[in-house]
């Protein structure tokens, strides 16, 4: 039987949750490149930073976008209303 520290459960429970994250994002860039076409590096960059549950957000907004610019839009209000 093998006995597991608390760090050690802590780097599991970082280590999922990170993997969450990015199988978020990587579900999300799908749906914007079948969406919109593609996703820029600089909107990529942007996408990367987003809690989870902006992640979300973005999944339930992307279902009422035409382009790149409205992702763009989406982006932009999302900064000024952390900013």
């Amino acid at each position: 039987m093998e006995i597991v520290t608390s760090w050690e459960e802590k780097g599991i429970e970082i280590g999922e949750q990170r993997g969450k994250q990015l199988g978020k994002v990587e579900l999300l860039t799908i749906l914007l490149k079948e969406k919109v076409g593609r996703v820029n590096k600089t909107v990529q960059r942007q996408i990367n930073k987003l809690s989870p549950e902006q992640l979300t957000d973005l999944a339930k907004a992307l279902l009422n976008f035409k382009s790149e610019k409205d992702l763009e839009n989406w982006l932009n209000k999302f900064a000024q209303k952390t900013n």
